[in-house]
């Protein structure tokens, strides 16, 4: 029968690397500590570097579950922000905005920001001349056009019509509020762009600045010379 029984003096020493290849326990959280405790001679051993596991708050009803999330690179900004914020909705992926940087390194500055998703999380991504990097939604403040300078192209932030490109025609007064009437826009990959025939009246509080390099503004001179034409000529009526 020896021969099946480990010695007694072995009984609670971990085999080497035990904890490393393990997670410890999870019920009861009481025993496991103390057997650790036991084990190691009072100290627990460090946890993978790569993976960070929530401490439990004593002033929680229910202690967290001891599951890892992995460290990494771009700032998980849909866990430090929250889905709320307006810059982090998955229908904006890939829509180039002019925002203006409020805090960080770059705050002061104006720049063109896109929402990425990096290893199943949304970020929000810049290009500054030659530096690439990521930003803080927290950070940013989105550029609202104004109804009598900013003609180029817009996109839908809010609504139904929500990540849609739009460029005004012109605009009116509800209210003594600013209302965009404005055309709805089909982009390609290549920065083409043709109208849908459809008209959307919106306010600019729903509205963020779109950004076109100097090759697509080319691409697409006088898209829009007719509709705003004729807008002139009703409103001279």
């Amino acid at each position: 029968l020896n021969e099946f029984a480990p010695p007694k003096n072995k009984l609670f020493v971990p085999l080497p690397g035990h904890f490393a290849k393990f997670p410890p326990p999870k019920e009861p959280a009481a025993a496991a500590t103390s057997a650790t405790t036991a084990a190691v001679g009072g100290s627990t051993p460090m946890p993978d570097f790569h993976y960070l596991t929530p401490a439990w708050n004593p002033s929680s009803q229910t202690p967290n579950v001891g599951t890892s999330s992995q460290v990494y690179v771009p700032p998980t900004m849909s866990q430090q922000q929250g889905p709320s914020h307006p810059l982090l909705d998955p229908r904006l992926i890939d829509i180039k905005l002019k925002v203006l940087v409020t805090g960080g390194q770059y705050q002061g500055k104006e720049m063109v920001v896109s929402l990425v998703k990096v290893d199943g999380e949304l970020s929000i991504r810049f290009n500054h001349y030659k530096t690439s990097g990521f930003l803080l939604p927290g950070d940013l403040t989105p550029k609202h056009p104004n109804t009598t300078r900013d003609n180029g192209l817009l996109v839908v932030v809010e609504g139904d019509h929500l990540g849609q490109y739009v460029c005004q025609i012109h605009h009116h007064y509800e209210n003594n509020q600013p209302i965009m009437i404005l055309a709805v826009i089909n982009r390609t990959e290549g920065g083409h762009e043709t109208l849908l025939g459809d008209q959307l009246e919106l306010s600019p509080d729903v509205l963020y600045i779109g950004h076109k390099t100097k090759e697509e503004k080319s691409l697409n001179e006088g898209l829009m010379n007719t509709l705003q034409k004729d807008a002139r000529k009703m409103r001279t009526k």
